[in-house]
């Protein structure tokens, strides 16, 4: 079974850089950003700093829906990619 973090995103660019600095640095798991239609410089913050890396994804409302939709798009995408088997 894979570890998954589902992590809703509005405009919290650099704030969600040291979440996810510091969970690369203690543990190996697979991360699920879910951006709840934050502002274009926001959503570059984060779109440059995934960028090369295959362990984050980032998924995007094009506006915002509120916590739990975020959190039920997460949870979709991971049961979507078997990342509950």
């Amino acid at each position: 079974m894979k570890t998954v973090v589902v992590i809703p995103v509005y405009n919290e660019g650099k704030r969600v850089l040291e979440v996810l600095k510091s969970l690369r640095d203690k543990c190996k798991l697979k991360v699920v950003l879910v951006d709840d239609g934050s502002s274009e410089r926001s959503i570059n913050v984060l779109k440059s700093w995934i960028r090369n890396k295959k362990d984050i994804v980032l998924l995007r409302h094009k506006k915002n829906k509120g916590k739990g939709a975020s959190m039920l798009t997460g949870a979709l995408y991971c049961w979507e990619n078997s990342f509950d088997s």
